[in-house]
């Protein structure tokens, strides 16, 4: 099942969220990196943060496919998501861990 941005004029996703990587941190909030696939696109997640500026930097400066998210989690205190609990909520249009 695909998750992010989609297209409805090709009918299909453009820039699947789920695999990307997802973060928590110890106030719940979430950080999705979306894969660089399909070219850059903003990681999702609070603004203003001080975690969404060290994440921007560090994804900034590797290419996705060389960033290990464990190194970034312990880098920054934060959590990964595992695939498995990587959600959508129809209800309100959030995504949630």
């Amino acid at each position: 099942m695909g998750l992010g941005l989609f297209d409805n004029k090709i009918n299909e996703y453009v820039q699947d969220l789920t695999s990307g990587h997802w973060y928590t941190d110890d106030d719940g909030m979430l950080y999705i990196v979306p894969s660089d696939e399909n070219g850059i696109a903003g990681i999702e997640g609070p603004d203003d943060t001080v975690v969404m500026a060290e994440l921007n930097a560090i994804y900034r400066d590797l290419p996705f496919k060389l960033t290990c998210p464990f190194h970034v989690a312990k880098r920054l205190g934060l959590t990964v998501i595992a695939d498995t609990f990587k959600r959508f909520n129809t209800e309100d249009g959030n995504y949630t861990a």
